[in-house]
């Protein structure tokens, strides 16, 4: 998280609130006192202004987040398993529809994640460094 923050043009050091906040993500998951008070760090280390740039940038950090994580540990063992098994959607009556990824990692079609060659390069750099 920290090279994403830094391109970002962020302080380093968020890689602990991003995480914190990034477990609070999902709608399946509980919204904490300690994730907010994350999250009021992070709006911080962006300038201060809660608008829409900053609730950008703090987005994309959060959803990148474990997807990265997983996809540095997955290229540093070798393996080609999805970096995120599964995603979630809410169907128009309502009902939480979950759709494997397995086949297509990083989606495909009109849905297919823009930034693949970045997420890969990204996790081959990390683990390229973490072997010097």
């Amino acid at each position: 998280m920290e090279v994403l923050a830094e391109a970002l043009g962020l302080p380093e050091g968020l890689a602990d609130d991003v995480a914190v906040v990034a477990k609070s993500y999902q709608p399946h998951t509980a919204i904490t006192e300690e994730a907010d008070r994350a999250v009021t760090r992070l709006v911080e280390a962006c300038g201060g202004v809660a608008d829409e740039a900053t609730a950008n940038r703090i987005g994309l950090l959060v959803q990148a987040c474990d997807a990265t994580k997983a996809l540095v540990a997955n290229t540093a063992a070798g393996r080609t398993d999805p970096p995120v098994p599964l995603t979630r959607r809410v169907a128009p009556d309502g009902t939480l529809v979950e759709v494997s990824l397995a086949e297509a990692p990083f989606g495909i079609g009109p849905h297919a994640c823009p930034g693949r060659e970045h997420a890969l390069a990204l996790a081959a750099g990390l683990v390229e460094a973490r072997t010097r």
